[in-house]
């Protein structure tokens, strides 16, 4: 035996076993018994254990046999590094001869790697601590990611925590901050599916714990690209955020977030993510993310057809974006126009498209709304009309733009509201039903006061609560709007979605909106958030019961700007996904799309935003249980439409998007302009359109 042993760590030492993903001693493909574990002997130093891992040869590596040596030049690189940043350090031991592709010594990897850095970062470094973090690391059995169901890599994100702050199963607050780190870590580890990969997943641990533990370096720039892909025979190329391969998958045009000059730009997919990257001679590179899948950006993409304005105010000549108005080059005519009948609020929300409440000019008379809703009949209309500001609730006369608007053709009306003064004035919500304000469009954050004191000055849930209650009493739809901020409110996309189901038929849909960098927010680096992340979340915080797979892109606008999905209530409390080709305004098929698809959106957010036709209690008075009319009436009642809209600012402008647009705002010179160019900014708050005379 013991030539044996002698014999067999010669193999593995002459194999390039830090490119291997296979057996150390053959290569040969692992077999996982899921079922039970089986007895094994160790190849080099004879162990005889229970495992559910052996080689299709019937070669088995122990744990401690797999990660021997290298552990101990870990131990050492993390005692003399001095650097604050996990990822350089990781880096640096990803580079080690000797380090497998996978194994369980990435659980004591990751660790060591954030106590080393941790300890740099506050400058007491503990060599005791470092060796503890290997210790406990090495008691995370290897397979545990299969076996276990859950990843020793995101549990070593624990270890480390628990190292740091000294936790004991009697810590009060740390258990719990721990316990959740540990969640985060396998959460991100769950999103790419697919088999294991160690240094992915350890990647992945150490970036959660580098954005979850403030004493850590953030401003490092290192990235782990990977170099081993071509030797890992369970690679998930593409999926994985660490897939070297550059891609570009086309070419367009933005601005500069400095000087607002037009510029090529390139959509660059680096594994799952998508980026725009673009260079101002003037002002430099930028790249900015503009989608991190799952899902996979091609195949998001629906190929349509263009349908631009009938009427056109404005002429070809500098180009897009600067001549707005609409002009002939734009590809899609209208759906949605936004009225601002005020600049005026009573809120002054760090995040506000529209800066409003700052340098407010007057608000439009009537005699000037009317000519807006003339242009608007001269262009093709009649649109949808949302009437929005500033906070249009301020103005005593809504039910009078209402009424014009009625007059002058237009049937669907719709109010952008942060909701204060429907809260207080249930009068008020009734005048405006009796006008004919369709639906109401509810700024809503969150189920919780936190997030509302962050992103709007203070807490407002019992306020929101009571202008819904008022709307309800007045016969009026409500649609929640929630802007998704990282870090402020990513976690209350759930809470949302079931207070919606609760309260349906009264609320007719949620339409979320990650914040874009315009306005009175600027640009935080690093922090967006893309239509595969709210899908992601919507699944995970709905637990299944939506799903990533039942939403679609819109088919009227350009697909990368938005995603929707119908739902209906069944009697059993089950949500059921109606068919794509029936739910929102039409087809999600890679057919090219009719003309008419602009139109189509407008009816259907019409007929779904708009007030519950009955409430809730009378579907068993007029039709028979299990029959076709009460499906049909339950349908009519109790669908509940889930969508959202990504909005471009500065850093991820793509033209081709905006020449797709087909919300559009109603310039006080009565020009027609996309909503992203109209309230679109520099990095120094410098508007391209809103306030400027072109």
């Amino acid at each position: 035996m013991v030539k044996d042993v002698k014999m067999q760590k010669e193999i593995i030492c002459s194999c390039n076993t830090d490119h291997a993903s296979g057996c150390l001693v053959c290569g040969g493909e692992l077999f996982y018994n899921a079922d039970s574990a089986i007895d094994v002997k160790c190849v080099i130093c004879g162990k005889e254990e229970q495992s559910n891992t052996i080689c299709v040869n019937g070669h088995y590596i122990c744990d401690e046999c797999h990660r021997e040596k290298i552990l101990d030049v870990v131990e050492r690189v993390c005692v003399a590094t001095n650097l604050t940043d996990p990822v350089e350090i990781a880096l640096q031991i990803f580079k080690l001869p000797g380090l497998h592709m996978h194994g369980p010594e990435y659980h004591s990897i990751v660790a060591a790697v954030l106590v080393t850095a941790y300890g740099n970062s506050v400058k007491d470094k503990q060599a005791q601590a470092i060796k503890e973090a290997i210790k406990r690391g090495k008691d995370i059995k290897g397979g545990v990611c299969g076996t276990h169901g859950a990843c020793g890599a995101g549990v070593g994100v624990g270890v480390a925590y628990s190292i740091i702050h000294q936790v004991t199963p009697y810590s009060k607050e740390e258990r719990g901050a721990a316990n959740r780190l540990t969640a985060l870590a396998l959460l991100e580890i769950s999103r790419f599916g697919g088999p294991r990969c160690c240094k992915r997943d350890a990647m992945i641990s150490i970036e959660t714990a580098k954005r979850n533990i403030k004493e850590f370096d953030n401003n490092g720039r290192s990235r782990y690209i990977c170099s081993q892909f071509m030797n890992n025979q369970k690679c998930i190329q593409s999926q994985c955020p660490y897939f070297p391969e550059k891609i570009v998958l086309g070419e367009t045009e933005s601005l500069c977030p400095v000087c607002l000059s037009r510029i090529p730009a390139q959509k660059v997919k680096y594994g799952a993510k998508v980026y725009l990257e673009k260079t101002c001679p003037q002002h430099g590179d930028y790249k900015t993310i503009i989608w991190n899948g799952p899902p996979d950006y091609k195949s998001w993409e629906l190929i349509r057809q263009p349908s631009p304005s009938v009427s056109c105010i404005t002429k070809v000549d500098k180009g897009c974006p600067y001549d707005c108005g609409i002009c002939p080059g734009h590809r899609q005519n209208t759906c949605c126009v936004l009225l601002e009948i005020t600049n005026r609020c009573n809120l002054l929300c760090p995040v506000c498209f529209a800066s409003s409440q700052e340098n407010a000019a007057p608000d439009p008379s009537l005699e000037e709304i009317g000519a807006w809703y003339d242009t608007l009949m001269r262009c093709g209309g009649p649109f949808n009309i949302q009437l929005s500001g500033g906070e249009p609730s301020l103005r005593d006369d809504i039910a009078d733009i209402i009424r014009l608007g009625k007059e002058k053709g237009f049937s669907f009306f719709q109010l952008n509201t942060n909701g204060l003064r429907l809260a207080e004035e249930p009068a008020y919500v009734e005048t405006l039903q009796k006008a004919g304000l369709n639906c109401v469009f509810l700024q809503f954050d969150a189920m919780s006061d936190e997030p509302y004191f962050a992103l709007r000055g203070r807490k407002l849930l019992e306020t929101k609560l009571q202008a819904i209650e008022n709307c309800i009493d007045a016969g009026l739809g409500v649609v929640l709007v929630p802007t998704l901020v990282p870090g402020l409110n990513e976690n209350e996309i759930g809470p949302i979605i079931r207070f919606a189901i609760e309260n349906m038929p009264h609320i007719r849909g949620v339409h979320f909106q990650p914040v874009s960098y315009f306005g009175r927010y600027g640009e935080k680096k690093n922090e967006r958030i893309t239509i595969p992340d709210v899908l992601r979340a919507i699944e995970e915080q709905t637990g299944g019961q939506m799903k990533v797979e039942d939403f679609r892109p819109g088919t009227a606008e350009n697909s990368y700007c938005s995603f929707n999905a119908s739902f209906l209530l069944q009697p059993d409390g089950t949500l059921k996904v109606l068919p794509k080709t029936q739910n929102c305004c039409c087809s999600s098929s890679t057919e090219q799309k009719p003309a008419g698809d602009s139109k189509k959106a407008r009816e259907y957010v019409a007929r779904q935003w708009s007030s519950a036709p009955e409430p809730k209690w009378v579907i068993s008075r007029y039709a028979a249980p299990g029959s076709f009319d009460e499906f049909l009436e339950r349908r009519a009642l109790y669908t509940l439409a889930v969508s959202g809209m990504a909005f471009q600012d500065a850093w991820n402008l793509d033209l081709t998007r905006l020449q797709e647009c087909y919300i559009h705002v109603v310039s006080p010179d009565r020009r027609i302009i996309p909503f992203c160019a109209y309230n679109l900014t520099s990095i120094t708050g410098d508007p391209l359109y809103r306030g400027v005379n072109r």
